[in-house]
């Protein structure tokens, strides 16, 4: 699997290393190399310990999610739901960015996918794709609220 680079301003997501909020509070840039599968690819981060890493009713929190990226080129792919910038309530939570292989096919995904509740697994199989993303990355951010 290829390594998805999340790059903040200032920081960088380097495989469940933990970012301050404030670092953190603008859409960050993402590379991967482009001939990691036949695309185009999908993007999706998701918290997957919202609201409370203790009671994470809300696993899979969407933050942000593009369809339909040609290559390794974000801004020509179509977002679905716009980058929310990463603000836990309570704990530390655990941020995952994915990247799928659409095998060759264009996307018509629904446009109305709620942020809470939201199932990649349900997401994928509805949109015929694999399961195993060809890329990913992962990072913590802790809550300002002790």
């Amino acid at each position: 699997m290829s390594k998805l680079v999340i790059k903040y301003d200032y920081v960088e997501a380097n495989g469940g290393n933990t970012l301050k909020q404030i670092d953190i509070a603008r859409q960050p840039l993402i590379y991967y190399e482009k001939d990691i599968g036949t695309g185009p690819y999908t993007l999706i981060m998701v918290d997957l310990d919202s609201p409370d890493p203790a009671k994470p009713i809300y696993s899979e929190y969407i933050q942000w999610m593009i369809t339909n990226i040609p290559g390794n080129l974000l801004n020509l792919g179509r977002t679905i739901v716009p980058y929310e910038n990463p603000i836990p309530m309570k704990g530390t939570h655990r941020y995952i960015t994915y990247l799928y292989d659409q095998g060759g096919k264009e996307l018509q995904p629904n446009m109305a996918y709620a942020r809470q509740g939201f199932k990649r697994s349900v997401f994928l199989w509805q949109n015929g794709m694999a399961m195993s993303p060809v890329a990913l990355n992962y990072f913590r951010v802790e809550s300002l609220n002790k």
